[in-house]
C-alpha cells in the first residue's frame, strides 16, 4: 500500500509539472504546434485540390468528391487558424488576423474558379455520355439526307472531344449549318449535346492548372513567416521552462519507480482477476456466437420453406397454365395430321384423272378452307409452345437457389417472370398494368429472395381484389406494378384495388404470424419474411399504404449501391 507521505510527495510533484506545463502552453506552444500543422494541412490540401481537378480533366472522372473534401479541409483549417489567433496570447499581434482574412479571400477566388470549372464539366460529361444514345434517336427519326451529315456531326464531335482543339470545331459548324429545318425533336436533344461538348473551353483547364499550381498564395507564405518570427521569441522563454520540467520529471520518475515496486502485488492480483474476467467474457462472447449463427440458420430454413411453401400453393395454377396451351397444340396437331392425309388424297386423285379439271377437284376436297385453317393451327400452336415455354422460365427463374452474395439484376425481367408464375392466382379476378422504367439500371440484390417478396405481394394483392368484388366478377381489378429511380435506390410499387386495410390492422402486418385470412389461405408469415429480405439482407425500405375499400400500396426500396 501507498503510504500518505508518498501521496503527499507525488501530489506535490505532479502539481509543479502541472504548473509548469500550464506556463508553456500560455507561452503559446501548443497553439504554436498545432498552427504549424493547419499550415501544412492547407499546403497538402491545395495539392490534392490540383491533383483531383488534373485527374478529372485527364480521366474525366465523374466524382468531385476530392476536390470538395480538400476545399472543406482548407475551409475548416482556415476557420481553425482564425480561432487560434483570437486566443489572448496573439493579442499583441493583430496583424496575423488581418493577414488570414487576406489569405481567406484570395482562396475563396480560387475555389470559385474550381467550381466553374466544375460544372462544366459536369455538363460536358452528361452530353458525352448521353450523346451516342441521342444520335442513335436522332438518325432513326432524320431524313434519309440528314442521316449522312448527323452521322458526320456525331464523329467530328468524338474527334474534337479527343482532341479539344480549335480547329476540329470547324468542320461540326459546318455540318450543322447543312441539316434540314427545322430540326425534329429528337434531333434538337442530339443538337443539344453536340453544342454543349462543343462549348468546352480548351483553355480554361490550362488557366484553372496555372491558378493552383502555385500551391501557395503570398499571403499565407507572409503568415507563416510572420507567425514564425513571433514563435521565435517565445522560444527562448520557453526553454527555461523546459529545463525546470526536465528536472521535475526526473523526479516524478523516481517517485513513480518506487511507488511501482509497492504496486506489483496488487497488479499481479488484478492481473489474476482480469484473466478469470477475459475468460468469462470469452465463453459468453461463443455462445452468443453460437446462438446468433443458430438463429441466422432458422432464418434462412424459414425462407426456403416460405418458398418452397409458394410452390406448393402455385402447383395447381401452374399445371393449368401448362396444360392449356399443350391442349390446343395437341388439337392442332391432330388436325394437321388428318389434314395432311386430304391434301396427300387430293394430289393421288390429280394423277388419277388428268382429264378432271384442277379447280373441279379443289372445289371438291375443300382445299380453300384448308389453306386457311392450317396456318392459323400452326400459329396456335406456337403461341401455346410460347406459353409453355414463357411458364418454364419463369418457374427455373424462382426456383434457382439463393446467392450468398448479391447479383447484378434486371428487376423488370424478376417482375415479369415472378408475376407470370403467379397467373392463375390473379388472372380470373385482376388485370395487371406494367409500368416499368425502361431506364432502369441492374441493381445488385438477391434476386431469389427478392422474387418471393413480390410474389408474395402480388398474391396477396389478388386475394384482396378476390374478397372484394367475389368469385364470379362482373368486372376485374386491377393490381399496379411501377418501377422507377428515385435518389440512390430503386423503387417498385406493388398497387391493388382490393378491400384494404385499416389503420389497426396496418401496424400489425409485419409481425410474424399475423393474419386476417381464413384458416389454410395464409401463415401469416410472408409480409413477415418480405420485410426480413427488404429491410435486414437488402438495407432498403419497405411500406405500405392503405385505405379500408380503397386497396393497397406496397413500396420497396433497394439501394443500388451493393
Amino acid at each position: 500500500m501507498i503510504s500518505l507521505r508518498d501521496w503527499l510527495v507525488g501530489l506535490i510533484l505532479l502539481l509543479l509539472f502541472s504548473v509548469c506545463s500550464w506556463v508553456t502552453r500560455e507561452t503559446g506552444y501548443g497553439h504554436q504546434r498545432r498552427v504549424n500543422t493547419l499550415f501544412q494541412e492547407i499546403l497538402v490540401q491545395r495539392q490534392s485540390v490540383l491533383e483531383a481537378v488534373i485527374r478529372a480533366n485527364n480521366h474525366f472522372n465523374a466524382s468531385s468528391g476530392d476536390p470538395d473534401k480538400s476545399v472543406t479541409a482548407i475551409t475548416r483549417a482556415i476557420d481553425e487558424l482564425a480561432r487560434l489567433f483570437r486566443d489572448p496570447v496573439y493579442h499583441d499581434h493583430p496583424e496575423l488576423v488581418t493577414d488570414l482574412a487576406k489569405a481567406r479571400r484570395e482562396l475563396k477566388t480560387d475555389f470559385q474558379t474550381i467550381d466553374e470549372f466544375k460544372r462544366e464539366r459536369a455538363l460536358h460529361r452528361d452530353s458525352l455520355v448521353y450523346l451516342p444514345r441521342a444520335y442513335k434517336d436522332a438518325s432513326a427519326a432524320a431524313s434519309e439526307a440528314d442521316q449522312p451529315i448527323l452521322k458526320d456531326i456525331y464523329l467530328e464531335t468524338l474527334v474534337f472531344q479527343q482532341n479539344l482543339e480549335e480547329s476540329y470545331r470547324v468542320p461540326v459548324t459546318e455540318d450543322l449549318k447543312k441539316l434540314s429545318s427545322p430540326p425534329n425533336p429528337t434531333t434538337r436533344l442530339f443538337l443539344a449535346h453536340v453544342n454543349t461538348i462543343l462549348a468546352a473551353d480548351p483553355g480554361r483547364f490550362a488557366r484553372l492548372q496555372e491558378v493552383l499550381e502555385s500551391n501557395e498564395s503570398k499571403t499565407l507564405a507572409g503568415l507563416q513567416e510572420d507567425y514564425h518570427g513571433i514563435y521565435q521569441n517565445w522560444e527562448r522563454q520557453r526553454g527555461m521552462l523546459v529545463g525546470v520540467q526536465y528536472a521535475i520529471f526526473i523526479l516524478l520518475l523516481a517517485f513513480l519507480a518506487r511507488t511501482l515496486a509497492k504496486l506489483n502485488h496488487t497488479i499481479g492480483l488484478v492481473h489474476s482477476i482480469n484473466l478469470g474476467l477475459e475468460q468469462r467474457v470469452q465463453e459468453r462472447t461463443a455462445s452468443l456466437e453460437e446462438s446468433y449463427q443458430r438463429e441466422r440458420s432458422y432464418q434462412l430454413e424459414l425462407t426456403r420453406s416460405q418458398r418452397l411453401e409458394s410452390v406448393g400453393q402455385l402447383a395447381a395454377g401452374i399445371a393449368h397454365e401448362i396444360n392449356t396451351p399443350i391442349q390446343f397444340v395437341g388439337d392442332n396437331t391432330r388436325f394437321l395430321h388428318t389434314t395432311f392425309d386430304e391434301i396427300r388424297e387430293l394430289f393421288s386423285k390429280l394423277e388419277a384423272h388428268p382429264e378432271k379439271t384442277v379447280h373441279e377437284l379443289i372445289s371438291r376436297e375443300d382445299l380453300e378452307d384448308l389453306t386457311k385453317e392450317i396456318p392459323v393451327a400452326i400459329g396456335q400452336s406456337l403461341a401455346g409452345l410460347g406459353r409453355v415455354s414463357e411458364m418454364v422460365r419463369s418457374i427455373k427463374a424462382f426456383s434457382h437457389p439463393g446467392s450468398r452474395t448479391k447479383v447484378e439484376t434486371d428487376i423488370n425481367e424478376m417482375l415479369r417472370d415472378t408475376i407470370t408464375l403467379a397467373r392463375n392466382e390473379w388472372r380470373y379476378f385482376a388485370d395487371v398494368d406494367f409500368q416499368l422504367d425502361a431506364r432502369l439500371p441492374r441493381t445488385p440484390c438477391y434476386p431469389a429472395d427478392l422474387s418471393q417478396v413480390v410474389l408474395n405481394l402480388v398474391v396477396n394483392a389478388a386475394h384482396a381484389i378476390q374478397d372484394k368484388i367475389g368469385r364470379d366478377p362482373v368486372r376485374k381489378g386491377s393490381i399496379g406494378v411501377v418501377t422507377r429511380v428515385q435518389g440512390s435506390g430503386v423503387v417498385i410499387q406493388i398497387s391493388d384495388s382490393g378491400v384494404g386495410m385499416t389503420d389497426e390492422v396496418l401496424k400489425k402486418i409485419f409481425d410474424p404470424f399475423f393474419t386476417t385470412k381464413e384458416v389454410g389461405r395464409g401463415t401469416g408469415q410472408g409480409l413477415s419474411i418480405a420485410y426480413d429480405i427488404v429491410v435486414n439482407r437488402h438495407g432498403g425500405k419497405l411500406t405500405c399504404q392503405s385505405k379500408p375499400g380503397a386497396g393497397s400500396c406496397f413500396i420497396l426500396t433497394i439501394p443500388l449501391a451493393a
